[in-house]
């Protein structure tokens, strides 16, 4: 007795050390437990077969091989991760696969089968719940999921189901949002979480690079009302006691989130710096530099408005060197030209008119315009400002081009 008990602990012992590792040849043997190696046998035999076909589909003989295993060992993830993808679509298939999903959290076909199900049901709180489940127990499929999450963040009701998700900035956050600005449709659901989890109990308040590609992108796409959304969402849109209509007039702070904070040049011929210590704007020009400096981007409404500097420069610099433009930021909308303002050195005021049109995003920009042969310029900014004149606002009559010379009304 004591040697066949000998011989059925080594038997036994063999087939739980290798049910994992070999467990075709741990089922083969034939003695208990058979459970999970049975369960391991048929999906290893699946696994080969999806290496060549991913769209491979369990066999009879598998899905046979799996429920005996599951009738042995009925809490085998491995064997349920089988058998439920051949059930029929119903309650039973969709409670048995709601108790798997309390079993485990790491078999990624019962996780890809949790998040089909919720895609088909159209329940996007479970779909993001699992896609985030899955990132983080699968990083052999983290591009590929955090890639189908940025695609269905441009999906109704995403934001509320993905704030909880992203709330909590799990360790795959940051290629997600590195994922989702590349995705055009996505954009503005994704400014609208991103400003929501920048909220309570999140707080998560701090400026990163991928805001400011997002606040760039829906900028570049005409979407201004969304990404001045975006920018007061994340608290940036501070009261301007001073009257000035521009973000940081006196250059005190670095640039947080252009457009709506200052977009600075930077190239081979022309850029621009701040420095908060001295409180200034630099701007650095070559011969031949030519293109916008700064620039930021303002609502006006039609109306009277005056535009006040001051400047300084290495050296003397020709009126046509610098100027200030008000432009329309919208596509396609057609309004009377605006003209430019020459920038000259020293404490100056000049107002302008915004003309009546549909138009009410505008880009302020300085610009530079230097020959080829010129000796270059470096220019201080000590602070520039935006404000309405006479009245201003929608109400005020705008100044008419031939009040001025070259259309800017005289001081």
């Amino acid at each position: 007795m004591a040697s066949v008990l000998a011989v059925c602990v080594g038997v036994s012992t063999y087939v739980t050390s290798n049910e994992v590792k070999a467990p075709a040849a741990a089922y083969a043997v034939g003695f208990p437990p058979t459970g999970t190696a049975r369960a391991n046998s048929a999906m290893m035999t699946y696994g080969i077969r999806t290496l060549k076909d991913p769209k491979a589909a369990a066999t009879k003989s598998e899905v046979a091989l799996a429920r005996a295993a599951y009738r042995a060992e009925p809490l085998s993830s491995t064997a349920l991760s089988l058998i439920i993808p051949t059930m029929p679509e119903g309650k039973a298939r969709q409670s048995l696969l709601a108790r798997t999903g309390e079993l485990t959290r790491r078999n990624s076909l019962i996780n890809e089968e949790q998040i089909r199900t919720a895609a088909l049901r159209g329940d996007d709180t479970a779909f993001f719940r699992w896609l985030s489940r899955s990132l983080l127990t699968n990083n052999d499929l983290r591009a590929a999921y955090v890639g189908a999450m940025a695609d269905a963040t441009a999906r109704e009701g995403a934001v509320a189901a993905l704030t909880p998700v992203i709330g909590p900035a799990p360790s795959w956050s940051d290629a997600y949002w590195q994922q989702v600005i590349q995705r055009p449709a996505s954009l503005l659901n994704a400014a609208k979480l991103r400003a929501a989890v920048a909220r309570a109990p999140w707080r998560q308040a701090t400026i990163s690079r991928w805001d400011r590609y997002l606040s760039i992108g829906l900028t570049n796409r005409g979407q201004f009302d969304a990404a001045h959304a975006l920018y007061k969402g994340l608290g940036l849109a501070r009261e301007r006691n001073s009257g000035n209509l521009l973000s940081d007039g006196d250059f005190e702070r670095q640039p947080q989130l252009p457009p709506f904070d200052w977009q600075l040049a930077v190239s081979g011929t022309l850029g621009a710096s701040i420095d908060e210590k001295d409180k200034n704007l630099l701007v650095s020009a070559i011969g031949g530099a030519r293109g916008f400096a700064a620039r930021q981007l303002v609502s006006l409404s039609p109306g009277n408005y005056r535009l006040g500097w001051s400047l300084s420069a290495s050296m003397p610099i020709d009126p046509a060197t610098l100027m200030a433009r008000v432009t329309c930021a919208e596509p396609g909308m057609k309004i009377a030209k605006i003209q430019p303002i020459s920038l000259a050195t020293g404490k100056h005021a000049a107002p302008f008119a915004i003309p009546e049109s549909a138009c009410r995003w505008y880009w302020l920009s300085i610009d530079v315009a230097l020959l080829d042969d010129s000796a270059g310029v470096d220019a201080y900014f000590r602070n520039i400002s935006l404000a309405p004149a006479g009245g201003g606002g929608a109400n005020a009559r705008p100044v008419p081009a031939a009040e001025g010379v070259n259309g800017i009304a005289p001081n």
